[in-house]
């Protein structure tokens, strides 16, 4: 049996587990978990576009799983100022694992060059590609590229805005690891949905970060080398950084 329900926005900074948390909502729907990214065609002369939110959201063609990395709280209000009604969710994380995650996803699931660093730089250091995970972390928390991921990841944390409104939910990645099933029927109860405590049990099992990591390891064909799940710990930053680092980086 399928609900029916409008469509939810996770609209957060990248790699704070956003995929995981979509795949939980659309469970909670009986859904597969669809989802249409919509960085590429919110934005129009650097303005957040709502007569397209409007329209998306009011097609059926379209899955009921909206992503976004680009649209921050003081955005989010311009959707809730128009009058659209649009659940969002915005899921936090510390700054410093976030940005630990992202590096990895940066270099290994994208080339050098698309990370952004220009291209006088990649001819001063030719051998970027041979530096180890930990000296490039420390060489993008000096560089304008490492500092800007920082400031995009501070933008979703100033939420006093949006705090307030119904159509609005604010959740942190740490607490999802520490007690899924808070989680869960938080998530139940702001998306209007009602399941029972084995249901919302079994979503957790299906959903957990070791099922989705072994799912990605035995499809290594589609996936290829880099995974995507990296390690669903929390405070593994001090692995590769220490304060002095971190406090380069926020040297903005």
């Amino acid at each position: 049996m399928y609900l029916i329900m409008k469509k939810f926005l996770i609209s957060s900074p990248m790699r704070v587990g956003s995929t995981i948390v979509g795949k939980i909502c659309c469970k909670l729907f009986y859904r597969g978990d669809n989802r249409l990214f919509i960085d590429d065609n919110c934005m129009k002369d650097d303005k957040l576009d709502t007569d397209y939110i409007k329209n998306i959201i009011n097609d059926e063609n379209i899955p009921i799983f909206l992503k976004s990395h680009i649209i921050p709280p003081v955005k989010m209000s311009e959707i809730f100022n128009a009058g659209i009604d649009l659940p969002i969710i915005n899921i936090k994380r510390n700054l410093k694992d976030a940005w630990i995650s992202r590096f990895f996803y940066t270099r290994y699931h994208k080339t050098i060059t698309d990370i952004g660093l220009p291209n006088d730089l990649l001819d001063e250091i030719p051998d970027m590609n041979h530096l180890s995970d930990s000296e490039f972390m420390k060489f993008l928390c000096r560089h304008s590229v490492g500092k800007t991921w920082a400031k995009e990841h501070l933008e979703f944390e100033k939420d006093d805005i949006v705090k307030t409104n119904i159509n609005y939910l604010s959740i942190r990645y740490e607490d999802f690891l520490n007690d899924p099933h808070s989680l869960c029927f938080n998530l139940s109860n702001f998306l209007k949905t009602d399941f029972s405590y084995t249901y919302i049990d079994s979503i957790i099992e299906e959903t957990k970060f070791s099922k989705l990591a072994h799912l990605e390891e035995v499809n290594r064909e589609r996936y290829g080398n880099y995974k995507f799940f990296r390690s669903g710990k929390i405070n593994t930053w001090n692995n590769y950084l220490d304060e002095d680092d971190y406090k380069e980086l926020l040297n903005f």
